[in-house]
């Protein structure tokens, strides 16, 4: 996952936990639970940030350790994800999760394609 602004991973990793929420499988159960108490400790950071004038580079560092624990864990869940449900299930784009290779469409696409012999049309002759 890459390194961004507060404010647009905060965003990001609120709509992939709401749709974690969505997901009632028993697999994502300790995923979202484990990825609310780590959104609520880093949203108590920033809010101890935004508080501290004297100690603002200490909470900084305290935000960035916890945004990078926070980063890891998301990328984890996404590996955990891929490999229960399997690196093309379509719950993986419902869910937002990074893709490694073509997107779903297109190899679906590809596949239709390939199912599908090339329509011969006859040609005019002049």
């Amino acid at each position: 996952m890459r390194k961004g602004d507060y404010q647009s991973n905060l965003r990001r990793w609120i709509r992939f936990r709401t749709k974690l929420d969505g997901m009632k499988q028993p697999i994502y159960k300790s995923a979202r639970l484990v990825l609310a108490l780590h959104l609520e400790a880093v949203q108590e950071a920033k809010r101890q940030q935004l508080n501290l004038t004297a100690d603002c580079r200490k909470a900084t560092r305290e935000l960035n350790q916890k945004l990078a624990a926070t980063r890891t864990l998301v990328s984890r869940i996404h590996h955990l994800l891929k490999a229960t449900l399997g690196p093309r299930d379509e719950r993986l784009i419902d869910l937002g999760v990074p893709f490694d290779g073509p997107a779903l469409k297109k190899a679906r696409s590809a596949e239709a394609a390939k199912a599908a012999p090339p329509a011969t049309t006859p040609t005019a002759k002049s």
